[in-house]
């Protein structure tokens, strides 16, 4: 028996991956223009904030047949007084519930935020950056949080970390992975 896969197309990759920014809460799909050359992907055009433009990238990257993808997505954030930024940040962090007890410092200058402070792993400073990624006005971040591995923890302990956030990443299945 023949088997009818469609051939995978530029024109088709294009469709879907501008299909999928629709889709996305947050990503502003009409400011985001999409081309394709052999698989990959360019971005271009603007987004008003860091995690629209990261969260576009990803989407683009999770399309079946792209072989890669050139991000040319700029962002163009509302003019907003440092401070405001500042102050919306660490709001941010203290709202949100996995944050709220990090140790973590803000300091914005030109648009540019730069965090600093101590947390105790690696995805709790990817975390403190994602929030404050997603404050409006924000151009760029930079995340100077330290981790502190101090604090013991048993084998037990950081396997079930890790089973706890593979089920809950959206781009994993996490029932096909064992951690040890």
């Amino acid at each position: 028996a023949a088997t009818t896969e469609k051939e995978i197309t530029d024109s088709g990759i294009t469709a879907v991956v501008e299909k999928e920014l629709r889709i996305e809460k947050g990503v502003f799909p009409d400011l985001i223009d999409v081309a394709t050359s052999e698989g990959i992907v360019t971005l271009s055009g603007s987004a008003d904030n860091l995690l629209a433009k990261e969260r576009a990238v990803k989407i683009a990257e999770s399309i079946r047949g792209v072989r890669g993808v050139i991000d040319q997505i700029s962002v163009t954030p509302v003019s907003r007084p440092d401070e405001d930024i500042r102050k919306d940040i660490l709001t941010a962090l203290r709202q949100d519930p996995a944050t709220e007890s990090y140790q973590v410092a803000v300091l914005v200058q030109n648009l540019v935020a730069t965090l600093t402070g101590s947390v105790g792993s690696q995805g709790e400073k990817q975390l403190a950056a994602r929030i404050a990624k997603g404050v409006k006005g924000l151009k760029d971040l930079r995340n100077e949080v330290t981790i502190n591995y101090l604090a013991k923890r048993t084998d037990a302990e950081i396997a079930a970390d890790v089973k706890a956030r593979l089920q809950w990443d959206i781009w994993i299945n996490g029932d096909l992975i064992n951690a040890a």
